[in-house]
């Protein structure tokens, strides 16, 4: 493992290179006798859908000048954090951009989720998070202290780009930001190869233990004592028709609240 703030090794690079090996590895496992599970059976496992999982959306609020400051700190280390007068220098939009685009903690993934046959036909438990990367204290006290404004601006960022990269989803988890839920659905709509969508909807009723959702067969199957943080079952329009309709009713519900 790497500790807070190293520089990974060659960047990009590296990212791609552990997503070629972690696709050899998976084609490994389709050649072995067929077993249960996620992996299992099916075409071979696909890169492309894997980057298409880890992409990212890059919010506009003074986008140039956080990109500057942060070229600044890459010169020195891929991952860093800025000076704590340059950070505390940006508005409240800027820090969500800063958030959004530059994670100050780095640490090497050595159980990093195997590329899976049939990856995109299949409904997880868990999205994936950005590679290897995490935010620090600060900038998680940020997210959490400014609540209200990051989950606006998290609802104009998507309805200006029309999908939700994996940056998004962790900041709509770490906030809880239910608010969003029918945004997410929308968005979903437009996109419905993207089913961490429906993840990240399935973690909010989780985390808020919404019962209609906890006592769910759906829920028994991924988070249930058998699970862990590769489950993941056959997607189908039931799963998803299920989780779209209790996700409004939990919404509504929160919203009486």
């Amino acid at each position: 493992m790497l500790s807070k703030g190293a520089s990974p090794r060659g960047g990009q690079a590296w990212r791609t290179a552990k997503l070629v090996a972690l696709s050899i590895f998976a084609l490994g496992q389709a050649h072995q006798p067929a077993a249960a599970g996620p992996g299992a059976g099916g075409g071979p496992p696909s890169l492309a859908f894997r980057e298409y999982r880890l992409r990212e959306t890059t919010p506009t609020f003074g986008l140039n000048k956080v990109r500057n400051l942060i070229a600044k700190v890459s010169e020195k280390s891929t991952y860093g954090a800025l000076a704590p007068k340059e950070y505390h220098a940006l508005s409240v939009a800027e820090k969500f951009t800063y958030c959004m685009i530059h994670w100050e903690n780095f640490s090497q993934n050595c159980a990093a989720m195997p590329l899976v046959v049939d990856e995109g036909k299949k409904l997880f438990a868990y999205y994936l998070g950005p590679d290897e990367k995490s935010w620090s204290k600060r900038q998680r006290t940020f997210l959490q202290e400014n609540r209200a404004a990051v989950v606006q601006l998290l609802g104009q960022t998507i309805l200006a780009k029309r999908t939700i990269g994996v940056n998004l989803k962790d900041a709509i988890s770490e906030t809880r930001a239910t608010e969003l839920i029918p945004l997410m659905e929308s968005t979903f709509s437009l996109d419905p190869r993207d089913k961490d969508i429906l993840t990240v909807l399935m973690l909010l009723m989780k985390n808020a233990k919404y019962a209609p959702f906890l006592h769910s067969p759906l829920y028994s199957k991924l988070y249930g004592d058998k699970s862990n943080y590769q489950s993941a079952v056959a997607a189908s329009k039931t799963y998803e028709s299920q989780i779209l309709q209790q996700a409004q009713a939990f919404f509504r519900s929160r919203a009486k609240s």
